[in-house]
């Protein structure tokens, strides 16, 4: 099967007229097609129309592919399905899926193409019931009526009559039990593919689905198992390669029997109520994810033995504890570990550093990891993300960082205990899009240097000094601006305003004076990004900027002729004390002994204030003293 006609012997195959016309007739029904993906069925040769396969043989239509491939929008309309489509009696592959069938019933006339092997109408907006007319389609292989309210659905509407079916997808169905033609003996030797995911199934999973012994993909995750066990019949799934139970209220402890699955190659059982330490598991593993459940002990220190080809690997959100084991280095194929919001402590080990072929992100976050930043990651010129949040991390930030991890795009330094300052280098990271490094001990200005930050930019509770940099407003696509709680001074600058993207903004806590300057996302954010900077003044903030109030009222009590009159007020000042000033200037200058008595009588004023001070310095450290001693 191919998608276009075949030239043959010289003669160019189209396709047979009546199937063109059966397709016009179907398009009829179309009644928007906001994507224009049907404007190409024009002309005689319907094996060109997009969508359309044909047999390179014969001509037929064996193919109509009219998926939506924008799945969020851009649907195909449609208000009816013509029975003219009975015409391609040589249908193999029906795939209608993610369109707008405007809640029609499915035709019953789908269950007469005889030869179809692939029907896709899923998330397709089809209502009323499935017709028991589709059981007769004896050669399907693959069925998907995800998205499709099934719970009405009796046991009879798909049974004994689909006994070469390999896969059927029912997400997202409203099924609140596990369908009792699952149990057909027929279906439960050719199955393959089960997906029942995203329903509202409760109790225990079936005993019948020990029969199913050629099973290689299996989804219930996002299901209602109330409180059920690991499933017995799993020891016997020698096939499997895919389990998804994710998310299904399982509540049982980690059993050995995974270690028997030598096929499997996908394990998720994330967010269930899972306990018990890390057992053996499948050692063919690449994908494993036992993330946010209730596993606690130790990382097993042979786990890089164990699974040696995963290449994904989140155990975050557990109660692990000590250190990560040096045998991860096994793990040349990893491209994802998150070991995050555990209890791990000790240093990252170096063994970590030989995982710089292929790791990408890496989250180690919400630990009690302590040491300096790990130098092993040096070479890890592929690490994108990088998360070391929330431990007990100390030194200074160093500063090949900028340098050597060149894809790093997210980078998470918050809550340790970072000192120093920002190394430059850090400007050089032209991927970079959210640096946060808030509640450190860092020192020091924020650079000014950033370009391409298009997500957040946390400094909170890290820079001890400084100002906000000019040139701010360069960071174009930034989202996220917070530089709360330190020390910084001097005015917001007027450039801020060009950020047009800027959805969170938090100045709050700091020493920053002058008006709030005026721009379109400025004066949209709450008094909470401003509040803790007593001299800062203008909208949304309550206090009045005073110039704004002065010409205020000078334009709303006074005439034009005394602006000129205050203006010319204000000239004679500044001139006169300029005049006066240089008079003072020029007699020191120019006479020795004046500038020379000058000069002393400056020094003695100084020489009393420092005797004063260190004379007041020193009683109140005798006091302290004393103090300390009473108590």
């Amino acid at each position: 099967m191919v998608l276009f006609s075949w030239n043959i012997y010289g003669l160019s195959l189209h396709c047979h007229e009546n199937e063109r016309q059966a397709l016009l007739d179907f398009r009829q029904g179309v009644i928007a097609d906001p994507f224009n993906r049907l404007s190409s069925w024009v002309g005689q040769d319907c094996c060109k129309w997009q969508g359309v396969g044909c047999n390179n043989k014969t001509g037929n239509v064996v193919k109509l592919d009219l998926r939506n491939p924008f799945p969020s929008s851009d649907y195909l309309k449609v208000i009816e399905v013509n029975s003219s489509l009975l015409e391609l009696e040589h249908l193999n592959y029906l795939d209608l899926s993610q369109n707008d069938f405007t809640g029609i019933k499915i035709p019953k006339f789908f269950g007469s193409f005889q030869k179809l092997k692939y029907l896709n109408l899923s998330f397709a907006m089809f209502g009323g019931t499935v017709p028991h007319d589709l059981g007769n389609l004896s050669m399907l292989q693959h069925l998907d009526l995800s998205g499709l309210n099934l719970s009405s659905m009796s046991s009879g509407s798909l049974s004994s009559s689909l006994p070469s079916l390999s896969g059927l997808v029912l997400s997202n169905c409203g099924l609140d039990e596990f369908p009792l033609f699952l149990s057909h003996a027929n279906l439960s030797l050719s199955l393959v593919n089960l997906d029942l995911s995203n329903n509202s199934l409760k109790g225990s999973i079936p005993q019948a689905l020990l029969n199913m012994t050629s099973l290689e993909h299996l989804d219930f995750s996002n299901n209602n198992l109330k409180g059920p066990q690991f499933p017995e019949w799993l020891q016997t799934q020698t096939t499997l390669m895919v389990l998804h139970m994710h998310n299904s209220n399982i509540s049982d402890s980690l059993s050995n029997c995974y270690g028997n699955l030598s096929s499997l190659e996908t394990l998720d059982l994330s967010y269930n109520q899972i306990y018990g330490k890390v057992p053996p598991l499948p050692r063919y593993v690449t994908i494993l994810d036992l993330s946010n459940n209730r596993i606690s002990g130790p990382i097993p220190k042979t786990i890089g033995h164990m699974i040696p080809f995963v290449e994904f690997l989140n155990l975050s959100n557990n109660s692990l504890n000590g250190s990560i084991p040096g045998s991860l280095c096994k793990m040349q194929n990893l491209v994802v570990l998150d070991l995050a919001f555990n209890t791990l402590s000790g240093t990252i080990p170096s063994s970590i550093g030989q995982l710089q072929k292929k790791l990408e992100t890496l989250h180690l976050n919400n630990n009690k990891f302590h040491g300096e930043f790990p130098s092993a990651l040096r070479n890890h010129t592929r690490l994108g993300i990088l998360d070391l949040g929330a431990n007990a991390l100390s030194g200074e930030i160093p500063w090949w960082i900028g340098k050597d991890l060149v894809a790093l795009q997210i980078l998470s330094l918050r809550s340790n205990r970072f000192n120093g300052t920002i190394p430059p280098k850090v400007c050089d990271m032209g991927n970079l899009h959210i640096l946060d490094v808030s509640c450190n001990n860092l020192s020091g200005t924020i650079p000014t240097c950033f370009r391409n930050l298009s997500g957040m930019l946390l400094f909170n509770g890290s820079i001890s000094f400084g100002k906000m940099p000019e040139n701010i407003g360069q960071l174009k696509r930034l989202e996220s601006l917070d530089f709360s709680s330190n020390h910084l001074s001097g005015s917001i600058p007027p450039s801020i305003s060009a950020i047009s993207t800027l959805g969170t903004l938090n100045l709050s806590f700091n020493n920053l004076s002058g008006p709030i300057p005026t721009g379109s996302q400025l004066q949209t954010f709450e008094n909470s990004s401003y509040i803790g900077n007593s001299e800062l003044c203008g909208f949304p903030l309550q206090r009045k900027c005073f110039h704004d109030e002065q010409s205020h009222n000078d334009r709303k009590g006074q005439p034009e002729g005394d602006h000129l009159k205050i203006n010319w007020f204000y000239i004679g000042i500044v001139s006169g004390f300029a005049v006066g000033n240089w008079g003072v200037c020029a007699v020191l200058l120019f006479k020795k002994t004046w500038r020379c008595a000058y000069f002393r009588f400056c020094d003695d004023i100084y020489d009393c204030l420092f005797v004063f001070v260190a004379v007041r310095v020193v009683r109140l450290k005798i006091k302290l003293k004393c103090s300390e001693v009473q108590d």
